[in-house]
């Protein structure tokens, strides 16, 4: 059975997230090059936000 996820309250300022995807049957949804684009892409919404290292 799956363990429940674990909360960091957000004042502690030591949460992480990990960004998955998942479709039927392990199928890739994007290709390489679509998958740089969504890491750029989320690394920019990341900077704005100012969440990451």
């Amino acid at each position: 059975m799956r363990e429940a996820r674990i909360k960091i309250p957000v004042e502690s300022g030591d949460a992480v997230y990990h960004c998955i995807t998942r479709v039927v049957n392990g199928e890739r949804l994007l290709d390489e090059p679509a998958r740089d684009v969504l890491r750029k892409q989320l690394w920019q919404v990341a900077a704005f936000c100012g969440v990451g290292s």
